[in-house]
């Protein structure tokens, strides 16, 4: 299992901002699947951050969630990832975010 975050402030001249976040995750050894052995991990992702602190509706948040795959046999890992941000001051408003992605290692 694992748990981090991180908190940041910072100031770019006379302007303020802010940003933190925590993840969490736990791995599963020794699955089994039509004889493919691997791990599964699910993990999960909270996150914020507002990049001017003297202005209001400019918070971002989001969160995430996800499952990797890890495959030991073949030196490989698949991630799938979604994530929802609500984006405070956009037109667009809440933005969604699916990430699929496979790394080896050679």
């Amino acid at each position: 299992m694992f748990l981090k975050g991180e908190y940041i402030r910072a100031h770019d001249g006379a302007v303020a901002k802010e940003g933190s976040y925590v993840s969490v995750g736990y791995r599963f050894r020794g699955l089994r699947l039509a004889k493919v052995n691997f791990d599964l991990q699910p993990v999960a992702r909270w996150e914020g951050f507002d990049p001017d602190l003297k202005t209001d509706s400019n918070l971002t948040l989001g969160a995430t969630v996800g499952f990797n795959f890890l495959f030991d046999d073949y030196f490989a890992k698949i991630q799938l990832n979604h994530s929802h941000f609500e984006v405070g001051g956009s037109a667009k408003g809440d933005e969604d975010l699916m990430i699929a992605a496979l790394q080896v290692a050679l």
